[in-house]
């Protein structure tokens, strides 16, 4: 059956053949992700009148992950690939997988600001780490923990503080670190400088574009989100139950100002 693409595809990153000799995702893994990433979000494309197919491409060697839509004769289809040459990179974690699929999935469901009706790279972000990596990692055992990974006291601090219990700390705490895995796997791409907690993006932006403009701002971006809890009073806005507020009681855990506008406090 023919299709007909609607839109454009969003591509996360598209880079040369790797070999896969230190590979640290495993086939089993990679096809359990992808599952348990439909299981848990069909019925909620559904609700928006898309079917959900993930294409999981374990054989390619490219690395690369999109999101796009498409059309056929039964409506509309909420298309996310991913490449097995991403999954083998030697920088990506399961946990770091799991975000990459989060962030695409967050493409097509995180809302305002977007562009042409998919969420900018930002707010994807931000959905992905404050939503979809808790659902995730509650059904990857695999995923836990970091592995090989030592955590920065910061980090421990900050999740221990945001949550009381313990599932959701060490949530917190996973999702950090693969946002920092991430983020390095970026800033190995782009060749630039890594990112670290330690030294969040001082810009600040007017209007909110489609890209992110900073590595640096991606893990400020999944930091941010990690910590927001919406069980603390007056912490979220009312529309979107899960994006903290500048003005509420967990500012830190908002969306950074190097990409979504306001004037730094």
């Amino acid at each position: 059956m023919e299709l007909r693409l609607l839109h454009f595809t969003l591509v996360l990153v598209v880079a040369a053949c790797l070999g896969n000799a230190s590979a640290t995702t495993t086939k089993m893994s990679f096809e359990q992700i992808l599952e348990l990433s439909r299981e848990i979000y069909e019925t909620e494309f559904q609700r928006q009148s898309h079917r959900l197919r993930i294409r999981g491409q374990w054989e390619s060697e490219r690395v690369e992950a999109s999101a796009h839509r498409e059309e056929d004769r039964d409506g509309q289809l909420a298309v996310i690939t991913i490449t097995g040459g991403l999954a083998r990179h030697p920088g990506i974690t399961v946990g770091a997988l799991a975000l990459v699929l989060c962030h695409e999935i967050g493409h097509f469901l995180a809302g305002e600001p977007a562009v042409r009706g998919y969420s900018t790279e930002g707010q994807a972000d931000y959905y992905a780490a404050a939503v979809c990596m808790p659902r995730l990692l509650s059904r990857l055992p695999e995923a836990s923990r970091p592995k090989d990974q030592e955590v920065p006291d910061l980090v421990v601090g900050r999740c221990t503080a945001a949550f009381r219990r313990a599932a959701r700390q060490a949530a917190c705490i996973q999702t950090t670190m693969s946002g920092l895995t991430l983020s390095h796997f970026f800033a190995e791409r782009k060749r630039t400088a890594r990112p670290w907690f330690e030294t969040p993006d001082p810009g600040s932006v007017s209007v909110v574009g489609f890209a992110t403009p900073t590595v640096q701002c991606r893990l400020d971006t999944f930091s941010a989100a990690a910590l927001c809890n919406p069980e603390v009073e007056n912490a979220v806005g009312r529309e979107r139950p899960w994006i903290c507020t500048r003005e509420g009681a967990l500012p830190h855990a908002a969306r950074p100002f190097c990409w979504f506008p306001g004037l730094p406090q």
